[in-house]
C-alpha cells in the first residue's frame, strides 16, 4: 500500500527559497501521495502560495522550529512525517526513494539523507560547503553534506529527516524548544526510548542551502557549539562524540601553544618550540588541504584564501561555545542545587 507522506516545514514567512525552490520541487515529486504543512508566524504571506498548491496546509505559529514541527505533526494526516526546512528543495525523487526503503522494511522507523549544495549558491555558501563536506570541517559527519554509503546513526538533522508518525508522536515528537538540537534530543530519546537508529540513506537527497554570509555562518556554529556543550553536559551519548570535542581542544591548545611560546622564548629553548608547532604544522597542512579542493572544485582563487581563514574560525569559534554550552548547564546545576537547600 503507498504511503501517505507529510512535509513539515517551519518557517517565519514565505522566503525566497520556498517560493522558488521548496514549493516548486514538491510540486515536481515523481510521487505524489503527499501533503504540505507549513507552520509559520505570518500566513498572510503565502496567500497565492495557498491557491497555486492544492497540497498546501498552512497553520499559524510563533513558536521556536521544534515546537512547529511538533504542531504539524499534530495535524498531519500521513503515516510518514517528512521534516525539512524552508532552505530545502527536494530532489524529484525524493518520495519515490523513500516509499521504496519504508515499505520493503517494515522495522524502520526513521530515515534522512544528505543535503547537498543547490546548483544556484553565492560564493560564500560555495565556502561553507567546501569546509563542511570536507573532514576537517565535519568530522565523521560529512554524509550529511554530500552522498556517501549508508549507514544508521543516532544523530541527523531535521532538515531531511522522515519518521513514522505514530512512533513520532510515541515519543512525544520534538518535546522541547532548543533551536538548534531539537533534532539531537530526538535521535536520544529514539535510541533510548525505542531501542531504534536513523538510517541514513543517499537516495534521499535534497538540495539544502549554507550560509549566505560568514556572520550567520559563524553565529550558526556558535549555537551548534553551544547546544553540543550543553547536552554533552546533560549526558546525551549521541553529543558524548569525540568529533566534538575536537574544536574546544583545539582551542585549548592553541591557548596553551602561545603560553609555552613566550616561555620558551624567555628560556630559550628551541627544541620545546619545534615539538609544540608539529601539531599547528599538521592542522595547517589540513586546512590547506581543504582548500585546494575547494580549489580544484570551483576554480576561484579567492575562494582558496578565504577558506584559509574561515575553517580555523570555525573551529574557534565552535569550541568557545561548546565551553559556554557546559558551563551554562553545570552552572544552572550548581543553582538548583543550592535552591534545594
Amino acid at each position: 500500500m503507498p504511503i501517505f507522506f507529510s512535509i513539515i516545514i517551519p518557517a517565519r514567512e514565505l522566503n525566497a527559497y520556498l517560493h522558488e525552490e521548496t514549493l516548486p520541487a514538491i510540486e515536481s515529486q515523481t510521487y505524489r501521495n503527499l501533503e504540505v504543512i507549513i507552520v509559520a508566524d505570518n500566513l498572510h504571506t503565502f496567500a497565492n502560495e495557498i491557491k497555486l498548491y492544492p497540497f498546501l496546509k498552512l497553520i499559524e505559529s510563533s513558536e521556536p522550529p521544534g515546537v512547529k514541527r511538533d504542531l504539524g505533526a499534530k495535524n498531519a494526516g500521513g503515516q510518514v512525517l517528512v521534516f525539512i526546512d524552508d532552505d530545502t528543495a527536494p530532489m524529484p525523487d525524493l518520495l519515490k526513494n523513500a516509499n521504496v526503503l519504508f515499505s520493503r522494511n517494515n522495522e524502520l522507523v526513521a530515515a534522512g539523507g544528505p543535503g547537498i549544495l543547490p546548483p544556484k549558491s553565492n560564493f560564500w555558501e560555495k565556502i561553507f560547503d567546501t569546509i563542511l563536506t570536507s573532514f576537517m570541517g565535519s568530522g565523521g559527519y560529512t554524509y550529511r553534506f554530500k552522498k556517501e554509503k549508508e549507514r544508521y546513526t543516532d544523530d541527523y538533522p531535521s532538515m531531511n529527516l522522515f519518521i513514522k508518525k505514530d512512533e513520532f508522536l510515541s515519543l512525544s515528537g520534538f518535546g522541547n524548544d532548543y533551536w538548534p538540537g531539537e533534532d539531537s534530543k530526538l535521535g536520544e530519546k529514539l535510541r533510548k526510548m525505542l531501542n531504534k537508529r536513523i538510517l541514513y540513506h543517499p537516495d534521499l537527497a535534497s538540495y539544502h542551502h549554507r550560509r549566505t554570509s560568514p556572520f550567520s555562518y559563524l553565529k550558526q556554529h556558535w549555537k551548534y557549539g553551544f547546544m553540543r556543550g550543553l547536552f554533552f553536559a546533560q549526558g546525551d551519548k549521541n553529543s558524548m562524540r569525540a568529533e566534538y570535542l575536537m574544536p574546544l581542544l583545539f582551542l585549548v591548545y592553541l591557548f596553551v601553544y602561545i603560553e609555552l611560546l613566550f616561555a620558551a622564548s624567555a628560556l630559550k629553548q628551541t627544541d620545546t618550540t619545534i615539538y609544540m608547532n608539529v601539531p599547528l604544522l599538521i592542522y595547517i597542512i589540513g586546512t590547506i588541504i581543504v582548500a585546494l579542493k575547494g580549489l580544484t572544485r570551483f576554480y576561484n582563487p579567492i575562494l582558496f584564501v578565504v577558506v584559509l581563514i574561515i575553517l580555523p574560525l570555525t573551529h574557534i569559534i565552535y569550541g568557545i561555545g561548546f565551553a559556554v554550552g557546559y558551563t551554562t548547564h553545570l552552572l544552572k546545576r550548581r543553582e538548583q542545587a543550592l535552591e534545594k537547600k
